[in-house]
């Protein structure tokens, strides 16, 4: 695709916006310390579905037969590692559970219910992520099945058959062109924290996001 075929950018208009995917571990450890933030500071978050790649599970376990004296397959077992034991960390300190970060699921299902729920009861979003993130890394939820997705969208708009005719007609054409415009406005992981238009990936740029928001007063947290 050419540049001049790019679509416009998605017009963030929420003092906060938050792109995250299901089936990605850190996208699940930001939601409880960002809905946190937004009630410390009383703003509306608008949380938006960016389908992405699942974390990659160390070199070990795909490629067992890998040469013991790689470098390169070392590196990457032992940085895979690193990120294991970090997410358990937090995930403990949490209260939640994240069986296995390196989970490869699909997670479209999860993302157009999330993508509908927003356009019609955006504030029943975050109790929404809430469930299916902790389905999802429990293992009791397949983020793809949009029957099984469905299912968890029942009591939020009380339009379980309207949202599979979205999920299996227009959906997924719907899904991908927000997709491309947040891609467009320099999205391009999860979660990605979106302030006054600069984008932040990950929690950790919290203090950060929370300095813009405050209206840049002292120093900022760096």
């Amino acid at each position: 695709m050419t540049e001049s075929a790019l679509p416009d950018p998605f017009p963030f208009t929420a003092p906060l916006s938050v792109c995250v995917d299901v089936k990605h571990p850190q996208a699940y450890l930001a939601l409880a310390p960002v809905r946190a933030l937004a009630d410390e500071l009383g703003i509306d978050v608008d949380w938006l579905p960016f389908p992405t790649q699942p974390l990659k599970p160390p070199p070990a376990l795909t490629s067992p037969q890998a040469p013991a004296d790689d470098r390169g397959t070392r590196h990457r077992r032992l940085r895979a590692e690193y990120w294991r034991s970090e997410i358990a960390r937090y995930a403990e300190a949490q209260g939640i559970v994240i069986d296995d970060p390196f989970r490869q699921g699909e997670s479209t299902a999860a993302s157009l219910a999330h993508l509908w729920l927003r356009s019609r009861a955006p504030e029943a979003v975050p109790g929404f992520l809430e469930r299916m993130f902790a389905d999802y890394w429990r293992g009791s939820l397949d983020a793809g099945d949009v029957e099984a997705v469905a299912d968890r969208l029942v009591g939020l708009d009380g339009e379980r058959d309207a949202f599979l005719a979205f999920a299996r007609g227009d959906g997924a054409a719907a899904l991908a062109e927000l997709r491309a415009r947040l891609v467009s406005a320099g999205v391009f992981s999860v979660p990605s924290l979106v302030v006054e238009g600069e984008v932040f990936v990950g929690r950790a740029h919290l203090p950060m996001v929370r300095w813009v928001l405050g209206g840049r007063r002292g120093p900022p947290p760096i």
